[in-house]
């Protein structure tokens, strides 16, 4: 009696250590098929919102372009076209200035690599 006790023990055992490894390999196939859709799905969208990017920077440039054509023809309105002209590129020019001391100076704040860059930058700036 006692063997078949122990004999219906290792039965017992063999079904379950069976099903463990089936339930493990289902496991693994899940978290596969989860993890192929995270790879494999996830891309279309990010190239469509990458090519959704680009089309609005470049609608941002053309904007950037019309707006500076409309404050040429303004300007034109009380100067002359050239010194309207100067006038716009001398604008553009030191908002350009401004805009760039302002990220140089978060750039040092950040510290590390961008601090690099900040000094990297400064080094082929005009004084």
């Amino acid at each position: 009696m006692s063997e078949g006790r122990a004999g219906d023990g290792r039965v017992a055992n063999d079904d379950l250590g069976r099903r463990l490894a089936n339930d493990m390999l289902e496991v693994g196939r899940q978290e596969l098929a989860r993890l192929r859709e995270d790879l494999v799905g996830q891309p279309r969208p990010a190239l469509t919102g990458l090519v959704l990017v680009a089309a609005a920077a470049g609608s941002a440039v053309m904007a950037a372009a019309s707006a500076t054509a409309a404050a040429l023809r303004l300007l034109e309105l009380v100067l002359p076209r050239r010194l309207a002209a100067l006038a716009l590129t001398a604008g553009y020019a030191g908002g350009s200035i401004v805009l760039l001391r302002q990220a140089l100076q978060k750039l040092d704040a950040a510290g590390g690599g961008s601090q690099r860059l900040a000094r990297q930058v400064r080094q082929v700036m005009p004084s």
